[in-house]
């Protein structure tokens, strides 16, 4: 498949958008170990279950934001489009979208919280810090449509720069949450929702300053307004499944382990998080030239970009999880000081599931290209929710709390074949193409990674110092990504990389 694209353009979007990860990635690690420190393994329990809902849709909302980019990318891409009118009734629709989560979560939080394994003393603060954690989802729910304006006009450089604020605001907190005069898990809570404020504040200032569109002007389309909603109505029900899944296990290793489990769960979901945002970055980077293409009818270099963009999100989340899931426990160790009780193994199950799940967001954008997501999101739906009875069920016969992700990871392959089926049938999606090109370099670069690693096991025990950790991480990173080189990657792609490696080895 022969393919044409402005490279340079997506390149710069991915710096802008790894440049905002690193930074981020780096004061969330060191806000996780201050936060522990300073809440307690119990109150950062409590949090991360009550208050899990704001975490979720913080991880969530470039994904929602993805529904009105589409449609902005589409206004662009033709002639005398009208993003304007598209903004403006996104942001109705998303107004609608935050009532209705408000008025659900208020019902189920008043029946649920009370029958929750929290302490009895601590139940008053639980209660505080859910009604801080709606607010502030509500808050995220309507910056949504901002974000889909900068990423649709490709300004990687502010989306980058918007979340280091939103990431440096977050390491303030950390340290204000003792200052201020009441229980520092309530103190968190509302200064949580306050930064949310900020944060969608920086986005509606930036957006009404640059880009016209993102004046919000009374103008109603009722075939746009049941386009968008139907479009911004299934996507967010299908996200939803996935929200209620996590958060339902959640609730389960609660019922079942209390808030001490919560706590590694926690610790876990921050690493899981960022490993998510590496999986959107790439696909963030690539999505406004995707969704064109789609639009143009240029389906050729469409497809040539969504399997360049699969197998990029698999190797890059393959050289990061392969030396953690390997170091977990010095990695911790040296993170936390002080590691929670079941963090080890509900990582590594988590890492499991990840590894499956990177997968889905490129297969996610065939739908959000062609704009047909009913089909897809009922299926994602009914297929993500049957993880909460799987997971009652592993931990009503007494199996250790990671079986509930092990179950997830096979749900999720479930889902992710279901999906690819789907895309078949409906979109005509090459599918023998797909597993050819993608598919099969994956697993068998997976294969030949655990393989060499078990092999190495048997016969080499690495010292726990810190020194020979640091060693044998970057000499297993240079033999993944050797093995991604060879593996993974066409002709092309080897080529593309060969060239890049040149002009620095020259330029040096």
């Amino acid at each position: 498949m022969q393919y044409k694209t402005n490279n340079k353009t997506i390149a710069k979007n991915a710096i802008f958008l790894y440049l905002r990860m690193i930074v981020t990635v780096a004061i969330t690690f060191y806000t996780a170990r201050v936060l522990l420190k300073e809440l307690g393994v119990d109150n950062y329990g409590i949090y991360n279950l009550v208050g899990g809902i704001v975490m979720l849709f913080a991880s969530l909302r470039g994904m929602f934001s993805c529904a009105v980019q589409r449609f902005l990318n589409y206004e662009h891409a033709r002639d005398g489009g009208d993003a304007s009118k598209v903004f403006s009734l996104s942001l109705i629709i998303h107004i609608l979208v935050a009532l209705f989560f408000f008025i659900i979560v208020e019902i189920a939080g008043y029946y649920m919280l009370p029958d929750l394994n929290i302490p009895s003393d601590r139940l008053f603060a639980a209660k505080w810090v859910f009604q801080f954690s709606i607010l502030a989802s509500v808050v995220s729910i309507l910056t949504i449509p901002y974000d889909a304006v900068i990423v649709s006009r490709e300004k990687m450089d502010i989306y980058a720069y918007i979340a280091i604020l939103e990431a440096l605001g977050k390491l303030l907190i950390v340290f204000l949450i003792t200052k201020l005069p009441f229980d520092s898990l309530i103190n968190y809570g509302l200064l949580v929702f306050i930064m949310s404020l900020i944060v969608c504040f920086v986005h509606y200032v930036y957006c009404v300053s640059y880009f016209n569109e993102s004046k919000f002007k009374w103008q109603w389309d009722n075939k746009l307004f049941k386009e968008l909603s139907s479009f911004a109505g299934w996507n967010f029900a299908g996200n939803l499944a996935f929200s209620l899944t996590n958060e339902g296990i959640n609730m389960l290793l609660n019922l079942f382990g209390g808030v001490a489990v919560n706590a590694a769960r926690g610790i876990s979901y921050q690493i899981k998080n960022i490993l998510q945002q590496l999986l959107g970055n790439i696909t963030t980077a690539y999505r406004p030239q995707s969704t064109v293409k789609y639009a143009q009818k240029e389906y050729d270099q469409f497809y040539g970009l969504l399997f360049q963009s699969s197998k990029l999100v698999f190797a890059l989340y393959t050289i990061m999880a392969v030396p953690l899931f390997i170091f977990l426990p010095q990695v911790l160790q040296i993170w936390l000081g002080q590691i929670p009780g079941y963090t080890v193994p509900l990582m590594r199950a988590i890492l499991v599931y990840m590894m499956i799940r990177s997968f889905h967001e490129p297969i996610d954008l065939v739908f959000k290209a062609a704009g047909k997501i009913k089909q897809y999101q009922i299926c994602e739906f009914i297929l993500l929710i049957l993880s909460l009875p799987l997971a009652y069920v592993l931990l009503k016969m007494r199996f250790p709390f990671y079986s509930v992700f092990i179950g997830m990871a096979f749900v999720e392959f479930i889902n992710f074949c279901a999906i690819v089926l789907i895309a078949k049938l409906q979109l005509n999606f090459p599918t023998s193409l797909y597993i050819i090109k993608v598919q099969i370099p994956c697993y068998l670069l997976m294969v030949v990674i655990i393989l060499l690693h078990w092999c190495l096991s048997q016969f080499l025990c690495i010292p726990d110092d810190f020194r020979w950790i640091i060693l044998f991480g970057i000499l297993d990173i240079i033999f993944v990504g050797t093995a991604i080189y060879i593996i993974v990657l066409n002709k092309t792609e080897k080529f593309i990389i060969i060239r890049i490696a040149r002009k620095l080895f020259i330029s040096n």
